[in-house]
């Protein structure tokens, strides 16, 4: 009962609501109406009559009149003629008067009044200061060009009411404007026949209201409230019995709305008896595999290495790593493992899809990298046979973006691989990280027969390197903003201050705090390598001596001597030798340095020299490539040192640390 009067009541009060308004924009637009055709007929008809005082008047005599103050036989007869007017024409008033003072003093001529208004004519010559200042432009309009006014006054006032006024010029017999006619005419019939209207539309409304009220209610209740009343008790009976009861509903046979709700109700009881019966089942698997799911991410994190600081008895570096799934298990992966005693793997890697079969994917990814790695394989050969082995019935399509690298622990050589990952981004001993923005290659498992080219990267005590899956930039807000490649970097300066899992957490607290309450999409993975020092640096050789060219022979024997003891062989001795002579002598000649510091060691595949100084700072790798098929005539002067050193070695590259140059040579035995 309580639904049956609530929906009622809001039916019907809109209805009326309804009527009322549209009751009261009938009555205003009525109203709006009137009072414009009644306003215009008062206004014509105040035109006539000062059309016809017009008539009567003689304006040559007007001035005479107001410089004697005298009337004559003729005046009084005017005057006469004016009164009777009033009278006949029910006006309020007619008078005629001079402007001046810019059209603002009114000096009366005539002035005829009705006797109904209990007041009393302005004699001849009187003075009234009272034109309304709303009016003045259109009156001044009127006496300077002699037009009729293009609208009509209106003034209102609590003891007479609503008037019109007309207002025409007067001319004397040479044509010039004189005086004013006015005539003002009370509105007395507008408003009572406004209200006599307005009441008139408000009784028929009101009655066609209450009558279609009437109907409206019946309607209502037998073809809407009942039948509503009818679902709503057997929709709370099913709710407590749970058994369907369809003969009730059935007996509403309406085509309309309330009919098809009655219908989807009872299609509704059928397919929630049927859920039911399968929801045991249903929640019983539902369990089994949340268990399994439950498993299957233990079992991923216990295939990535978890346990922290993972070489304790190793002080060389430093490594920690983290992963946050975005679902049970995720299709991110990071790996780290010593392939010998002076080289550890660093992998990222990232599977496309998310889920079990990223999950899947990754652990057969992840163990055919480290068992090539473990075969003393170079990243590239690694990722080119690990390519082929995953597109062999690869029917989902899968693919996995890595960066593998393998790190020399005794001369700071990284050799490796960006198949399709995220830039690493790289902080020197003591300064900012920057991304290292190369060309990556093809992903591994989207394409048969590919090769990689692999790349090299040497790391000095104090500098870590930063390695993420794409989780972390591509990280959205609530209004779909990424965390982006900037803040990234802008939160790995905040906290490359603290050791690398302090600096992980750091960067997961900023992605966290960006994020907010929006949905994780994607897998958040992240490893921070840091180098404290070089395996076995008693076997660094090195040499220190002043910048003056007088230095070289020691420097040159210095480099035949540690060349030697390492077996290289002649060739190599000899390049090497020129490529230390033309970089120590660009120093000397050029850098403005105090001393140069040379340092030799070599790992299993190569011999390595830095070159280090105090001097201006200079990139040599920088310098531009000589034109060599020119003449040594037309051939600019410079730059043929550094193309030879180019060259004869594998690999050449410059930093600026701690206020010092430092070039790395590399030449492969």
């Amino acid at each position: 009962m309580k639904m049956r009067l609530g929906l009622s009541a809001k039916l019907i009060a809109s209805v009326l609501m309804l009527s009322v308004l549209l009751c009261i924009t009938i009555s205003y637009m009525g109203y709006r109406e009137f009072t414009t055709v009644l306003e215009d007929q008062y206004n014509r008809s105040a035109y006539e009559i000062a059309e016809t005082v017009k008539t009567y008047l003689n304006p040559d005599e007007f001035d005479r009149y107001l410089s004697t103050g005298e009337t004559d036989e003729e005046y009084d007869r005017i005057e006469a003629l004016l009164d009777s007017l009033v009278i006949s024409t029910d006006t309020y008033t007619i008078y005629v008067t001079e402007l001046s003072d810019g059209y603002t003093t009114s000096t009366y001529i005539y002035d005829a009044i009705h006797p109904d208004t209990g007041f009393s004519r302005y004699e001849l010559g009187y003075k009234a200061e009272d034109m309304d200042p709303q009016y003045h432009e259109e009156v001044a309009r009127m006496m300077t060009t002699g037009e009729r006014s293009a609208v009509y006054f209106y003034s209102y006032s609590e003891a007479s009411g609503a008037h019109t006024t007309a207002a025409i010029p007067v001319e004397d017999s040479s044509g010039a404007i004189v005086a004013m006619i006015g005539v003002e005419k009370a509105m007395t019939a507008l408003n009572s026949a406004r209200l006599t209207y307005v009441l008139h539309v408000f009784e028929v409304t009101a009655a066609a209201v209450v009558l279609f009220l009437i109907i409206y209610i019946y309607f209502l209740r037998r073809s809407v409230i009942t039948p509503i009343l009818t679902i709503a008790d057997e929709a709370q009976r099913f709710a407590q019995d749970n058994v369907e009861q369809l003969d009730v509903l059935e007996a509403i046979r309406s085509n309309d709305e309330i009919g098809s709700l009655a219908s989807v109700i009872g299609q509704m009881e059928t397919d929630i008896v049927s859920y039911v019966e399968n929801l045991t089942a249903i929640t019983a698997e539902k369990e089994r595999i949340s268990a399994e799911l439950s498993v299957a991410t233990e079992i991923q994190a216990g295939m990535l290495p978890s346990v922290f600081p993972p070489y304790p008895d190793r002080h060389e570096f430093d490594i920690f790593a983290s992963m946050t799934p975005a679902r049970e298990v995720g299709g991110d992966f990071y790996d780290f493992f010593l392939v010998d005693d002076t080289h550890i793997a660093l992998v990222m890697a990232d599977v496309s899809g998310k889920g079990v079969p990223a999950a899947l994917f990754m652990v057969i990814a992840k163990t055919m990298i480290k068992n090539r790695c473990l075969l003393g394989e170079d990243p590239a050969t690694v990722l080119m046979k690990v390519n082929d082995q995953l597109c062999e019935n690869n029917e989902e399509g899968l693919f996995v973006t890595v960066w593998l690298g393998i790190y020399d622990i005794s001369t700071g050589r990284l050799d490796y691989v960006n198949a399709g990952h995220e830039y690493p981004a790289v902080a020197r001993a003591g300064g900012m990280f920057t991304l290292v923005k190369e060309k990556t290659d093809f992903v591994v498992a989207g394409m048969e027969g590919l090769s990689y080219h692999p790349r090299t990267l040497f790391l000095s005590p104090g500098d870590r390197l930063f390695l993420y899956t794409d989780g972390v930039p591509e990280a959205t807000d609530g209004s779909s903003t990424l965390f982006g490649e900037d803040r990234m970097v802008e939160a790995l300066n905040a906290g490359r201050g603290l050791d690398v899992q302090s600096m992980l957490a750091h960067m997961k607290e900023s992605v966290d705090a960006f994020v907010g309450e929006a949905e994780a999409f994607d897998d958040m993975t992240m490893l921070a390598f840091d180098v404290r020092a070089y395996a076995g640096e008693d076997d660094v050789r090195h040499i220190s001596v002043k910048a003056e060219l007088g230095q070289l022979e020691d420097v040159l024997s210095f480099v035949e001597e540690v060349l030697s003891e390492a077996g290289a062989d002649g060739p190599v001795a000899s390049q090497a030798g020129v490529c230390i002579d033309e970089l120590f002598s660009n120093i000397v000649f050029y850098g403005g340095a105090s001393s140069v510091t040379i340092e030799f060691c070599r790992d299993s595949s190569s011999y390595i020299f830095r070159l280090i100084d105090d001097g201006r700072m200079y990139d040599p790798t920088a310098a531009a490539e000589p034109d060599i098929t020119l003449s040594a005539d037309d051939r600019a002067i410079g730059g043929l040192g550094i193309h030879i050193v180019r060259k004869f070695m594998d690999h050449m590259s410059y930093e600026h640390r701690d206020g010092k140059n430092i070039v790395t040579l590399v030449k492969n035995a």
